[in-house]
C-alpha cells in the first residue's frame, strides 16, 4: 500500500496543539482511519501500537506532537513565507486553501497546518499530512 494525504478542517482555537488532539479523538472515536475495521483495541495508543510499522492510519491520528519545524509523526505550522507563495497573502482563507492544498510540501510521515480566515478574523486550521510505507 502506497503512501495517503489526509486533510482536515476544524474550528479555529487558539491552542492549535488542543486542535490537533481534539481532532486526533474524534476521528479515533468516528473510526475515520485506514484499518479502523481491523482495529479492535480502545485507545489511540493501543491503535498506534499496532499498525504504525504498516504506515500509519493515514489519518492525523499519525502526529504525536506539535513541532515548530518539520518532522517525523509531528505537526508543524506552513512557513508565512510558503503561504504568501501559495495564496498570494498570510491570511488565507478555507476556500483558497480547499482549493489548493499544500500536499506538494509535506514529505511522508509528517503533518503541517494553516489557520485560515474568514474577513480577517482566524475560521478555521487546515491539518494536511502525509502518511508513509
Amino acid at each position: 500500500m502506497g503512501a495517503e494525504f489526509w486533510i482536515n478542517f476544524v474550528p479555529y482555537q487558539a491552542n492549535i496543539g488542543k486542535a490537533l488532539q481534539e481532532l486526533r479523538e474524534q476521528l479515533f472515536y468516528q473510526k475515520k482511519y485506514r484499518w479502523a475495521d481491523e482495529f479492535e483495541g480502545n485507545s489511540i495508543d493501543d491503535l498506534l501500537e499496532d499498525i504504525m510499522e504498516g504506515g500509519g492510519t493515514a489519518s492525523a491520528i499519525d502526529m504525536l506532537k506539535m513541532a515548530d519545524e518539520p518532522e517525523m509523526l509531528a505537526c508543524a505550522p506552513l512557513s508565512k513565507l510558503l503561504i504568501i507563495d501559495l495564496y498570494r497573502t498570510d491570511e488565507p482563507t478555507t476556500a483558497q486553501v480547499e482549493q489548493k492544498p499544500f500536499f506538494d510540501h509535506i514529505e511522508r510521515g509528517h503533518g503541517c497546518y494553516v489557520v485560515t480566515y474568514e474577513n480577517g478574523v482566524p475560521s478555521q486550521i487546515c491539518f494536511a499530512g502525509y502518511s508513509w510505507d
